[in-house]
């Protein structure tokens, strides 16, 4: 055997020893306790203070529309908005209080998994990651941000841990491992959960007056210089009128009937449930230039241009015409609005008068209802094309195979009807004091008086107390003789005028109380509606669209007591007797 072969074998030989010298002190080490370690720890233990998040952003994954959602929430100042949704208020304080605190203190209570191939199975795949091909298994990711846009948390919530209350598996979007952890937390993308869905947050039981107005429109035929072209006219208008006593429950409909006509009061019971209960879905921004009154307000830099003052005007009419509103001059020039389907204007007992116009209806996914997401503008440098509302039985063109939901556009106004307070007091009339009579004849002067000879003849001081009870008599007789009947009448009315001045004080404070408490509710709620077009639900417009075949039916006269004929012998008993 040669040189070189001995030292090839001892060779392989050193490297055998070696490679199993290395796998036994590998197989001697302890079992990989990657995530164990950090079991018992909290996912944030930094985050402390929940009122620091400035910023919550909420994705989850749609199963049906194979797209992810997400929701923002911003803090402006000492309020929230929603970027996601034209920047409308987020007025859930509660609910944004209760997340950040919920998410705090969430703890890797034990290991579910450490490889990322169980993460479909733990359903805590992140819902942003567009690498990701899976379809099933999207958890909801919940991140807070401070007022510098440092993440505060940032976690996927995952699938409920069978049979465990409020365990959820839960990771950490940058690691593998999935744990187990206690969490007590509502999660939601749905605009409605995040704001103040109450639109006009009234109560039933304050409303007096209710007034629905719905257009009557006729399709015709309009001959043209191209032809006969179908079109739609109003022909004229169904109003329904309703009034009940404040603190009364029963309405009374105006012009009804009662020989032939019954009314359901029933039926009235369901609009003014649909009145206290109704909810937003949707919101749109008004453009600017719209008022509270929907009176258009020109900026000054366009007052002095007229071309561009009336184009400004004629965008603003375009808009509104889109969504089934217009703007029109009375015979006295004032504007007014228009709606496309009527009105329904409801009035508190506290004056305020809350006008609500219906405008188009459409159709399409929640996000279209919600925030109008086929409405988007293009990007920058794209051709703009209009948005096309889909119509009635189409499908929204982003997503054909999801639910198609539908939408009514209305826009509110509020005023205060002062009438409805009861009407200002009429201060009270002073009554005139009645002319004085005549002045009595003085007796002549060089006429002698027999008291005053007894007087002289009387020592002075005596009987003095006499003399002055006769004088104090005489006087109140001479006062009693100078009032004249006027005088006496007067004076009552006085003592009456003075009683109603006070209660006509005391009315007119409560009264100018009344007022300013509810021009203040109407600037309040103005300044709510004023931006805003609002998109309501299709069964709760049907249902404010009061018509007066549903409230009246005729009344069955088959039921009514029969009406009782003369009784002859009656009639016989009441002549008077014959004279003999």
């Amino acid at each position: 055997m040669s040189a070189s072969i001995r030292t090839l074998i001892y060779a392989g030989v050193a490297l055998f020893f070696a490679v199993a010298a290395y796998l036994t002190d590998r197989a001697m080490q302890p079992a990989d306790l990657s995530g164990f370690d950090l079991v018992g720890q909290e996912f944030d233990p930094t985050f402390t203070e929940p009122e620091k998040a400035a910023k919550l952003r909420v994705a989850a994954y749609d199963d049906l529309t194979k797209q992810s959602q997400v929701f923002t929430v911003e803090k402006d100042g000492d309020s929230w908005r929603i970027p996601s949704h034209h920047d409308y208020p987020a007025e859930a304080k509660k609910r944004l209080a209760e997340t950040a605190a919920s998410v705090m203190g969430v703890k890797r209570e034990a290991v579910a998994g450490r490889r990322q191939a169980e993460h479909e199975r733990y359903g805590v795949i992140d819902p942003l990651d567009e690498t990701s091909t899976a379809l099933r298994g999207r958890g909801q990711r919940i991140t807070l941000y401070d007022d510098s846009a440092k993440e505060l948390v940032d976690l996927i919530i995952g699938n409920q841990v069978e049979g465990q209350a409020n365990q959820y598996y839960v990771r950490v979007p940058k690691e593998n491992e999935t744990y187990r952890s206690t969490v007590s937390i509502s999660l939601s993308t749905k605009f409605s959960d995040w704001i103040e869905p109450d639109l006009l947050k009234l109560t039933g039981a304050d409303l007096v007056a209710m007034k629905s107005s719905k257009p009557i429109i006729e399709e015709k035929v309009v001959q043209t210089p191209l032809g006969p072209v179908r079109s739609e006219q109003q022909t004229g208008e169904e109003t329904v009128q309703l009034s009940r006593e404040e603190g009364g429950t029963d309405w009374t409909l105006e012009d009804l009937d009662d020989a032939v006509e019954e009314f359901d009061n029933a039926s009235v019971a369901n609009v003014v449930n649909a009145v206290d209960e109704l909810k937003i879905i949707g919101v749109r921004p008004k453009p600017p230039g719209i008022k509270a009154d929907f009176t258009l307000d020109i900026p000054k830099d366009l007052q002095g241009d007229p071309r561009r003052a009336q184009e400004f005007a004629r965008e603003r009419v375009r808009e509104l015409m889109d969504k089934g509103f217009g703007i029109f001059a009375n015979a006295e020039g004032q504007p007014y609005l228009s709606a496309r389907e009527g009105e329904l204007i409801a009035t508190t007992k506290a004056g305020v008068v809350y006008n609500l116009h219906f405008g188009n209806r459409f159709e399409g996914s929640l996000d279209d209802i919600e925030f109008g997401a086929a409405e988007k503008k293009p990007a920058e440098g794209a051709e703009e094309k209009k948005a096309e509302t889909p119509q009635a039985g189409e499908k929204s063109d982003l997503n054909p195979d999801e639910d198609v939901q539908e939408g009514r556009y209305v826009l509110v106004r509020v005023e205060l009807d002062k009438k409805s307070l009861g009407g200002e007091p009429v201060a009270p009339v002073e009554p005139t004091k009645p002319a004085e009579a005549g002045s009595p004849k003085k007796p002549a002067a060089d006429a002698p008086k027999s008291d005053d000879k007894e007087k002289e003849n009387q020592p002075k001081g005596e009987n003095e107390a006499d003399e002055k009870s006769a004088d104090d008599a005489k006087k109140d007789g001479a006062d009693a003789e100078k009032k004249s009947p006027e005088q006496t009448a007067y004076e009552q009315a006085m003592k009456d005028f003075t009683l109603k001045r006070f209660k006509f004080e005391s009315d007119k404070a409560a009264y100018e109380k009344k007022v300013e408490e509810g021009q203040k509710q109407v600037n309040q709620l103005n300044d709510r509606f004023e931006a805003w077009y609002y998109v309501i639900s299709a069964e709760s417009f049907e249902t404010l669209r009061m018509s007066r075949a549903d409230l009246v039916k005729d009344k069955d006269v088959s039921e009514q007591p029969p009406v009782a004929a003369p009784n002859p012998s009656s009639a016989e008993s009441a002549q008077p007797p014959a004279e003999g």
